[in-house]
């Protein structure tokens, strides 16, 4: 059941997909259904295993259906900085950095991609090309959001790695 649905996310978003343009459009009454089903399955599911994945394609599908109040809910209520450090928990903090852009909280953003730069091998490129500190007024609040000293660490790492930063 999960991949057939998986599939039909996938099918869903890319169905008019342009690559030049980077929100398609999409058959709103498909998704609307997709969302109910996915909202069920989640619902129903008994094994976190399968939970997760199903709220990371509702996450997905959410967001590229320009819903990103909805899909930043979906975000808090079943995933968590402290909760599950699965790779699919890293994949939808992705997604979630990448709404979190989209709703205008930059900062924020920033910090979860440097999660997700620092945890997942496999989103770290994607996290790492959406990664963007634009100012030292950000980079102050950035720090001050790092809750560890690891965070910190390749916080100052891809600051330096910038190659318009004057740090060096």
């Amino acid at each position: 059941a999960y991949l057939k649905l998986a599939l039909d996310v996938e099918n869903v978003l890319y169905e008019n997909y342009n690559s030049w343009d980077y929100y398609n459009r999409t058959d709103t009454i498909k998704v609307n259904n997709l969302v109910s089903v996915l909202q069920l399955s989640i619902k129903h599911e008994q094994f976190n295993f399968i939970k997760e994945r199903y709220a990371y394609q509702l996450i997905k599908l959410l967001r590229y259906s320009k819903k990103y109040t909805e899909a930043s809910d979906v975000y808090k209520n079943h995933f968590s900085y402290l909760g599950s450090k699965s790779f699919i928990s890293y994949w939808a903090m992705d997604q979630y950095a990448g709404i979190l852009r989209k709703l205008g909280d930059t900062t924020t953003s920033n910090y979860y991609f440097l999660n997700v730069i620092i945890n997942s091998p496999s989103k770290r490129i994607s996290a790492f090309s959406s990664y963007n500190v634009s100012s030292q007024k950000e980079f102050d609040l950035l720090e001050k959001m790092c809750r560890t000293n690891e965070e910190k660490i390749f916080l100052f790492f891809l600051r330096a790695n910038n190659r318009k930063s004057l740090i060096l």
